[in-house]
């Protein structure tokens, strides 16, 4: 069965961000509200605002950060939650929103800057050495707005230097947040194309993590659950957005695959997508969705078994054939889904040429490295080759 420890504290449903004031009243009593600047001068923030002051907890707003969230822009939090003299802190957002805070929480803690505590990287290419924090992280709380990062639920974050063109990741016990707040409701107004982005970002954690080899079935079950929500509701949620019901199935695949790789890991998609977000500034969900179907047939030689379930969990219609036509049949729907999702399926459509694969390559090998578990416990592990067939087979 394996070692797994989870330290979630998920309260999920329709209408539970309105209890937002008591569920923090333990955290603190002043809170930084990091917010996608969406929500700026919107009624939600507002009420969640007045949630809190009728709890006797007072708030100020960080608007200043963007997508895939700059370290710069992170020190810019932590400069403002000293100034504000927060003692908690509470993300109202998307996986960037929740990235930010994360890293401000622990930065803010343990003092010096962001990117200290991310892998390092210097502008002549060498390696440095990775702070480690000492004295945990600010109490956070993560109410996610959109489907698709698991951010709430896992103890990593993703945060960018983009003077150097690199991203990193932060990992650390202190990083899941003290309270998840995960309703259905402030995910209803995300449009199509966020949507969708955010649906594969979901479905590469529960896909990554159930092939790797250091999955439990406490994981696989989680995994594949989460894959079975994600069929029954990704193409719904994105054709009709205001669907509660479908908005609430999205939400349990997100939080069960952001859990999910808190006990295991992401592999090859995301490690191919850094370098495809911090060289050509692709979305997340798209560096994934991209790959994502020639990933599957590089790996169907190899993994036919479990590709056979992930394929019956997205289309139980599938269950009365053999677990070799099951697995044959994963790519394809994985190039449905981004047809009827409306996601790019080529690389090209991104601007990406067949000339920057070395440099793609040269990146992974660089800040990652083909001798990373991420990619040696993976169902087969890829060979410098492997992912460039993978990158040639996406164009």
């Amino acid at each position: 069965m394996g070692q797994y420890s989870l330290f979630a504290n998920v309260h999920f449903g329709a209408g539970k961000a309105k209890e937002t004031g008591v569920l923090c009243r333990p955290l603190g009593r002043r809170a930084c509200m990091i917010a996608d600047p969406f929500f700026q001068d919107s009624g939600t923030l507002k009420e969640i605002q007045n949630a809190l002051s009728k709890q006797g907890i007072s708030s100020v707003c960080f608007f200043d950060f963007h997508s895939d969230p700059d370290c710069t822009e992170v020190d810019k939090c932590v400069a403002f939650i000293k100034q504000e003299a927060c003692d908690f802190l509470i993300a109202l957002g998307g996986g960037s929103c929740i990235d930010t805070a994360k890293a401000a929480a622990l930065t803010a803690q343990n003092g010096g800057e962001c990117w200290e505590y991310c892998g390092q990287v210097f502008p002549d290419g060498s390696n440095g050495v990775m702070r480690r924090p000492e004295k945990g992280a600010l109490p956070l709380a993560a109410l996610p707005t959109t489907a698709g990062s698991g951010s709430e639920a896992n103890k990593g974050c993703v945060i960018s230097n983009r003077a150097l063109r690199v991203k990193s990741g932060i990992g650390s016990d202190c990083l899941f947040p003290r309270v998840a707040i995960v309703d259905p409701c402030l995910m209803t107004g995300l449009p199509p194309r966020q949507t969708a982005y955010t649906g594969f970002d979901a479905f590469s954690h529960a896909f990554e993590s159930y092939m790797l080899n250091t999955t439990t079935y406490f994981s696989e079950a989680l995994a594949l659950q989460s894959i079975r929500f994600l069929g029954e509701s990704f193409v719904a949620a994105v054709q009709n957005g205001g669907d509660l019901a479908v908005r609430e199935k999205m939400a349990n695949a997100s939080t069960l695959a952001g859990m999910n790789i808190a006990l295991t890991d992401t592999s090859v998609g995301h490690v191919l997508g850094q370098p495809l977000s911090a060289l050509f500034h692709m979305v997340h969900g798209a560096t994934l969705a991209v790959t994502l179907d020639s990933i599957v047939e590089w790996l169907l030689p190899t993994a036919t078994e479990k590709l056979a379930r992930v394929a019956a969990a997205l289309c139980p219609a599938l269950g009365g054939v053999s677990a070799a036509q099951q697995a044959a049949r994963l790519p394809e729907l994985l190039r449905e889904l981004k047809k009827k999702t409306d996601i790019g399926g080529r690389l090209g459509d991104y601007g990406v040429k067949k000339s920057d694969i070395p440099c793609i390559l040269d990146y992974v090998e660089e800040h990652v490295g083909l001798s990373s578990p991420v990619l040696t416990e993976y169902a087969k592990a890829p060979t410098r080759k492997d992912l460039e067939d993978i990158l040639h087979a996406s164009f």
